[in-house]
């Protein structure tokens, strides 16, 4: 975690270094078998840097999520239809165990309490829309709320209207974000040293994407 403090107040930075990659994996072999080959889908990669959670990518689609974290060593998946909540051990040499598994409903109330991630999550408050712009060829949403001289917030959110809400909502929990439309991009909070805010507010930025296609098979889920 890396704070910043000043005669005016204090920003906490507890996430960086976010990348987004679009990358086209095949969802049939390498070498295609004899017959129609099956479409090619869209999954977006993100490399994160988190304060706890340290070094993880992120892949999703239109109907999954997958967390694939290197530093505590787990991979989380969420995928439809049923959209459960489970967690397994990533161990040198891809053996592991099922270490956590719970249904979605519970996870959005509960989540996981082994990852040391604060129990709470930012109160709900309203957001207003700023502007829409693109980014790397994404569709981003910028909002902000509060905008007072004690504090101030800005929310941007991508809207990729293939994507599930589930997937979105997976995403924020983890992060314990406010619950918005769309999946986040970067989230900022500034409060001045006369308050006390008691709920856990993040940043991150998103960096310069590259597109990239590969045909090695990448199964989310």
């Amino acid at each position: 975690m890396r704070a910043k403090s000043s005669a005016h107040g204090i920003s906490v930075y507890l996430l960086s270094a976010l990348a987004f990659l679009l990358v086209a994996f095949s969802s049939g072999a390498c070498a295609p078998a004899q017959g129609r080959s099956k479409p090619i889908q869209q999954v977006w990669r993100l490399h994160q840097k988190h304060f706890v959670a340290g070094d993880q990518d992120v892949y999703f689609k239109n109907d999954a999520v997958k967390f694939v974290n290197s530093t505590l060593g787990f991979v989380l998946i969420s995928k439809a239809p049923d959209w459960t909540v489970v967690i397994y051990r990533s161990n040198p040499g891809g053996k592991g165990g099922k270490i956590f598994k719970q249904p979605l409903s519970q996870w959005l109330a509960t989540g996981v309490k082994c990852l040391y991630f604060p129990d709470i999550r930012p109160s709900p408050f309203p957001l207003r829309k700023q502007l829409s712009y693109v980014k790397d060829g994404l569709p981003i949403v910028k909002y902000k709320a509060f905008e007072g001289k004690k504090q101030t917030c800005e929310y941007e959110l991508c809207g990729l209207t293939s994507t599930h809400a589930n997937v979105a909502s997976v995403m924020q929990f983890f992060y314990r974000l406010p619950y918005a439309t769309g999946v986040p991009v970067r989230f900022s909070y500034f409060a001045s040293q006369h308050l006390n805010p008691n709920d856990p507010f993040y940043s991150f930025q998103i960096a310069p994407s590259e597109r990239v296609t590969t045909t090695k098979i990448e199964q989310v889920g």
